[in-house]
């Protein structure tokens, strides 16, 4: 996946401008279950931090799971409150037993760690914390592979933009990664037998690439 997000960046044009390198928190919104259609009513739910019905034709299982307690922004954070002078290099929100997790991971300049937080109660336990190797040491790791956090969409707008590809799917998977200068989510959905991957530009909004795993 990487090597074809690799080719399609730097062939496909995308012209993607990035901001800043630090969080902005006012930009990342609740997580929530939701089939809306206008950006009014997205609005209107991310600032609610509730799930709302519609009843037009848009996909109905949005998530595979109800709203998330812990948003992305709180997860964060979470994270910035133990190891304020590191960077986040990727978050993973996956399914444990009916229960979602944010796998966070970040680096300084000689130590990675990583971090599993709940999205129910913001429970959180280090998984992982382990030197760099020497050449990823000094903030080489950091500056190649430190995510763009400013402006990024909501996760709702992500799940909206995703099930536009898979109109029938359910969301099972989230992870924030970086390629090259982009900062990306990429969407795991499953739609009956199919699973199918929706790498999406975590900033503009872009579908980079679709994925079907038979």
């Amino acid at each position: 996946m990487k090597k074809t997000m690799m080719t399609l960046l730097a062939l496909g044009g995308m012209g993607v401008l990035l901001a800043g390198c630090g969080p902005n928190n006012q930009n990342l919104e609740s997580n929530t279950n939701t089939n809306t259609t206008s950006s009014s009513s997205a609005n209107s739910q991310a600032t609610s931090g509730t799930s709302t019905a519609n009843s037009s034709n848009t996909a109905t299982n949005t998530t595979g799971a109800d709203a998330f307690a812990i948003s992305l922004a709180d997860a964060i954070s979470i994270y910035q409150e133990q190891y304020p002078d590191s960077d986040i290099t990727g978050i993973d929100i996956n399914d444990r037993l009916g229960n979602f997790y944010y796998e966070v991971t970040g680096v300084d300049d000689n130590t990675e760690y990583e971090i599993d937080i709940d999205a129910n109660n913001g429970e959180f336990k280090l998984d992982r914390e382990e030197a760099l190797d020497n050449d990823e040491r000094d903030g080489v790791e950091r500056r190649q592979e430190s995510l763009n956090l400013d402006n990024l969409l909501s996760l709702d707008e992500i799940n909206q933009i995703a099930l536009s590809e898979v109109p029938n799917g359910t969301i099972n998977e989230w992870s924030l990664e970086k390629e090259l200068s982009t900062t990306y989510w990429e969407v795991s959905v499953r739609d009956g037998s199919r699973e199918v991957n929706v790498s999406i530009d975590a900033q503009s909004g872009n579908v980079l690439e679709t994925e079907v795993d038979d």
